[in-house]
């Protein structure tokens, strides 16, 4: 089983498809389930639905949640032509209700319809993004996950795997016109290495005996692609892109010609940049006891701006505790008691204000060394340069606290 999801904003075009995609009759598609729409019924008693009704309950329940810009969900679940004697209408609802739970869209409106072909059997399930409730349903790495359910469903219920077109069985080959396309196939691929653009495919192909025809909207552009040959029973088969292979549809030969013509700037860029690699990696091949020593100072510096700020703080509560007991000692009238306090106070300060100073040396300090050790890896092979000497006027200007002088580049390179 095979899943292919699509996301839209228009019920009413995804349900005319759906129910008479290719101008089909009532008698091509058949109505398997339904949740949450509604839906008519003939004089049997079977459903005969309209596409804008059944649109149009789907629309009044999106309206519940105006922030979802793509109500639509569109899943096509088709099956190997070898499992159509088992599918019947019971087994597929029975597969689409599992694939459904299992992808997590529950409780909201769906509707199941069956389209009749005898060589592809499939159904087109159309689901509203928004739930029963309002909320939107969960579709993120939707498209992933419907690879995964859909592997899982193939293999617990036994369904046959399917196999690329391009790999043919004996019993495959045995059949003229299996033996044909896949001819076809083998010859696209080699004309494909051949030709700078697709519309040199057919005159590289009729060398083989194969009829190419391409498509092309007004403005020239190739919209469709289609092969003829004769097989070995002698009559000729006719294919389209898509029949002999899903690589074959205009769109993906354009992109494999465009990506042939590209390869050679993509073999010069990654040349480029496996040299640049190659030339950079021994700068940043930082041995072990390096390692251990940015770590080192690393923590170091985290200890001591957890020091600071302690202080600072401490020197803020010891303020603001002196400065109430003092306005408390004046109201009471002994300003002895106030004086005393503001001189203790004062004493405290200048303590924590003394200590601050020292660990902002300390912590300038390490920075200092953590970056003469970073100068030193990236710029293993550059000397270490100092800041030009300077007339003694123009250092006092320029070097007047230890902290500038730390920031300074007097311990290491100029850049």
């Amino acid at each position: 089983m095979i899943g292919k999801i699509s996301m839209g904003t228009d019920f009413g075009g995804t349900l005319k498809y759906v129910l008479d995609g290719d101008g089909r009759n009532q008698k091509e598609v058949r109505v398997l389930a339904y949740e949450g729409v509604d839906v008519n019924m003939n004089d049997k008693g079977q459903p005969f639905p309209e596409a804008m009704e059944v649109a149009r309950s789907f629309r009044l329940q999106a309206m519940l949640n105006q922030e979802v810009e793509k109500p639509v969900i569109h899943v096509t679940l088709s099956w190997p032509p070898e499992d159509a004697p088992r599918l019947t209408d019971t087994e597929m609802v029975s597969a689409a209700k599992e694939y459904m739970q299992r992808m997590g869209w529950t409780d909201t409106q769906y509707f199941i319809a069956r389209h009749l072909e005898k060589d592809n059997p499939h159904i087109h399930i159309v689901l509203n993004k928004v739930d029963d409730n309002g909320k939107r349903l969960n579709d993120s790495f939707c498209k992933r996950k419907n690879v995964a359910v859909c592997r899982e469903i193939t293999e617990e219920r036994h369904y046959t795997i399917g196999r690329s077109k391009m790999i043919s069985t004996a019993r495959d080959i045995n059949d003229p016109r299996e033996e044909c396309r896949y001819r076809i196939a083998k010859e696209v691929l080699k004309a494909v290495a051949k030709v700078d653009d697709i519309r040199q495919l057919p005159k590289e192909l009729a060398r083989q005996g194969i009829v190419c025809t391409i498509k092309e909207d007004s403005k020239g552009i190739p919209r469709g692609i289609s092969f003829s040959a004769r097989g070995k029973d002698g009559q000729e088969y006719h294919f389209s892109g898509a029949q002999v292979d899903r690589k074959f549809t205009t769109a993906n030969l354009c992109k494999a010609i465009a990506l042939k013509e590209k390869m050679p700037e993509v073999l010069k860029e990654a040349k480029w940049l496996d040299d640049l690699y190659r030339r950079a990696s021994p700068l940043y091949d930082i041995p072990k006891e390096v390692r251990v020593q940015c770590r080192e100072l690393n923590a170091q510096l985290r200890t001591l701006e957890r020091e600071e700020s302690r202080l600072e703080q401490d020197k803020s509560r010891i303020r603001s505790s002196a400065v109430k007991s003092a306005f408390f000692a004046i109201l009471s009238g002994n300003v002895v008691e106030a004086v005393m306090l503001a001189i203790v106070s004062s004493l405290a300060i200048a303590i924590r204000d003394g200590k601050i100073k020292a660990v902002r040396e300390a912590r300038l300090s390490l920075e200092a060394r953590e970056i003469r050790l970073d100068t030193r890896l990236r710029y293993p092979e550059r000397p270490m340069q100092t800041a030009p000497r300077m007339a003694p006027e123009e250092n006092l200007s320029i070097w007047q606290d230890k902290e500038s002088q730390e920031r300074s580049l007097s311990w290491g390179p100029r850049l």
